[in-house]
């Protein structure tokens, strides 16, 4: 056995080492956060993930409620905060409605 290839045997079992580990600690990954099961502790994640992908996404009607409130000078906070999306897509629409205009 030369050098390299010593070297490789050692390099995929620290690999192999470290994706280990990290088996052993999702396995009681659901104990840490206090669910009784990976089962509910999955289903947790996964409304989160739900949750989470909803922010930001805005129907036909929140679009034209934006361009109102952008029309009677509301500030960008006040608009944001209304309608649960960041200052900087009011900002975004706010250039989109004066684009349509021109």
């Amino acid at each position: 056995m030369n050098y390299q290839e010593a070297k490789n045997i050692l390099e995929s079992q620290t690999a192999a080492k470290e994706i280990l580990d990290r088996y052993e600690k999702l396995a009681s990954a659901h104990l840490q956060y206090g669910f009784t099961t990976r089962g509910e502790f999955i289903t947790a994640l996964q409304e989160l993930e739900n949750l989470s992908s909803k922010r930001g996404r805005l129907t036909a009607e929140d679009r034209k409620a934006i361009g109102v409130a952008i029309s009677e000078g509301k500030t960008a906070a006040a608009i944001a905060k209304q309608f649960n999306i960041s200052q900087p897509y009011v900002y975004v629409l706010k250039r989109a409605s004066k684009t349509k205009k021109k």
